[in-house]
């Protein structure tokens, strides 16, 4: 019986298990305790029970038509909570003991098949609830040892996201509420050391993150406001240079996308308005610039028949090339 008992405590016991031990103990109840036959009676002190030879059951249980009863030490049927040896059991208002859910007061409990009052973690037709010491269900946010669980309003534990308030959570099959990072399918989830779902813009270590609004990490090119930033595919930012498919991109410290004119150390750069690398003639505000197959700018040199000053802008050619001709 009591090998029995610690099954049922166990929160990582089947439900086979739990079904088999429970009425393991409640045979060996029966087989302790037999039915017998007699008649009610009831005086002022209340009801006990006459064997029909002058003799009534005291100080013990007796099973009566089909349900059980306890009697006091004079013979008289308990009701409430009745405490044998180290266990609780409820006796209801006809004195008959309480099996499955009852509730008393403003507390719901939870009587074993045998009667004996669950405390700890209980399955209920597949479902986990947690009973305080005294035995009363609980329910919302429950810390046990250094993990935390959150039981719904019916008292069942939740598992997979919640939203308790004003924040999205996500509590693990075991119950357990997550933090850091977790994968869920294809997606990347971060939950703060609090448990909530981070979103926005996340800062880790050296590196930031993007969560979209339902807590998905972000990969790959993302426009926030007026704003391009790239994320990778571990989903920290990108900054400096980057290449993506045949272009080249520039990502500031900020992880913004540069677009038109960009000096790095001594070279100037030009970046289109899709951010993509400029390379070969290019033409700003009337001016032809020329940029190497690297992107740096030409400066003060020849480029074929074209001259590109200090500044970068072409200024002569060797010679004259009409303007059907003309490749600029």
């Amino acid at each position: 019986m009591d090998a029995g008992k610690k099954l049922l405590s166990n929160k990582n016991a089947s439900q086979k298990d739990i079904d088999q031990a429970a009425k393991s103990i409640t045979k060996a109840v029966s087989d302790l305790k037999k039915e017998v036959k007699g008649t009610w009676q009831k005086n002022a002190k209340g009801w006990w029970y006459d064997y029909g030879s002058g003799k009534w059951p005291a100080g013990k249980w007796e099973l009566i038509e089909g349900k059980w009863y306890a009697f006091d030490g004079d013979g008289y049927m308990r009701t409430e909570w009745f405490r044998d040896g180290n266990t609780w059991y409820y006796l209801t208002g006809s004195g008959a003991m309480a099996t499955g859910w009852i509730r008393v007061g403003d507390n719901w409990y939870y009587l074993r098949d045998n009667g004996s009052m669950a405390t700890g973690w209980m399955n209920v037709g597949g479902t986990w609830y947690y009973l305080s010491g005294s035995g009363a269900m609980l329910t919302g946010w429950v810390k046990l040892g250094q993990t935390w669980y959150y039981l719904n309003t019916s008292g069942a534990m939740a598992t997979g996201w919640i939203k308790p308030g004003n924040d999205w959570y996500y509590m693990t099959s075991s119950g357990a509420m997550a933090a850091g990072w977790i994968k869920l399918d294809s997606s990347w989830y971060y939950l703060n050391a609090s448990g909530t779902m981070a979103a926005g813009w996340l800062r880790l270590g050296n590196n930031w993150y993007y969560l979209n609004a339902s807590g998905r990490m972000a990969t790959g090119w993302i426009r926030l406001g007026s704003s391009w930033y790239y994320l990778t595919n571990s989903g920290a930012m990108a900054t400096g240079w980057l290449k993506d498919g045949n272009s080249w991109y520039y990502l500031t410290a900020s992880g913004r996308m540069a677009a038109g004119w960009l000096k790095l150390g001594n070279s100037w750069y030009y970046l289109t308005n899709s951010g993509a690398m400029a390379t070969g003639w290019i033409n700003d505000s009337g001016k032809w610039y020329y940029l190497t197959a690297s992107g740096a700018m030409a400066q003060n040199t020849w480029i074929d028949n074209y001259y590109v000053n200090s500044s970068g802008a072409w200024t002569q050619t060797h010679s004259f090339i009409s303007d059907s001709t003309h490749s600029l």
